[in-house]
């Protein structure tokens, strides 16, 4: 009796930790099958990103307003994506069909028009919807160049005055919701630059 007990307490404990093991297992596994994207105590911690148009020259005593370079394939200047969340951020790249028309612009003429400016469309050998992860309080970098060969609405069709062309710019990411984005947790949504005036070369 004095050996029977024990050994029947050590088996019983096994028995019960399979059970216990064999009803967590599922469960463990889904959570880890979960995307980021679909935790809701993560999406509410997580802080929008912000999109920030970088020009080749700021306003000074000569240009009143910024300056913007474009000159065909040549990126002169920049738009910054910035995470200022404390958690990684995913982005569809910009060599797919899910990032390649992430960014677009509002432009705003001194006559009052008011046209919108977006990647031309393209075709794709391979078309596979990858990501690129930004650290949190990092950056993402688009180089811009308004080559009215893949820009619909360039500002470079606009005849250029005596002291270049002169507009109210906006720039704009929008990454519409779809399977592939639930999947993988790549962020989607809308944001929007602050409307500055510039003068494009």
């Amino acid at each position: 009796m004095t050996t029977y007990f024990p050994l029947l307490g050590r088996r019983a404990v096994g028995l019960v930790a399979g059970v216990l093991g064999f009803m967590v297992a599922p469960l463990a596994c889904e959570q880890a099958a979960r995307p980021p994207s679909a935790s809701p105590v993560a999406g509410a911690q997580a802080l929008a990103p912000t999109l920030t148009i970088v020009p080749a020259r700021y306003a000074d005593a000569v240009f009143p307003d910024d300056v913007l370079s474009a000159s065909g394939d040549r990126s002169l200047f920049h738009v910054l994506l910035y995470n200022p969340s404390d958690k990684p951020l995913r982005l569809f790249e910009e060599w797919n069909s899910w990032g390649y028309f992430g960014l677009s612009f509002d432009l705003t003429y001194p006559d009052g028009r008011v046209v919108h400016s977006e990647k031309t469309s393209v075709g794709w050998d391979k078309n596979v919807p990858t990501f690129t992860v930004i650290a949190p309080k990092g950056y993402y970098v688009f180089e811009v160049s308004f080559d009215p060969s893949r820009w619909k609405n360039s500002v470079l069709l606009e005849k250029s005055g005596e002291h270049g062309r002169k507009c109210r710019l906006r720039a704009i990411y929008s990454i519409p919701s779809d399977p592939e984005a639930v999947k993988y947790g790549v962020w989607t949504g809308t944001i929007r630059s602050a409307e500055r005036a510039y003068i494009v070369y």
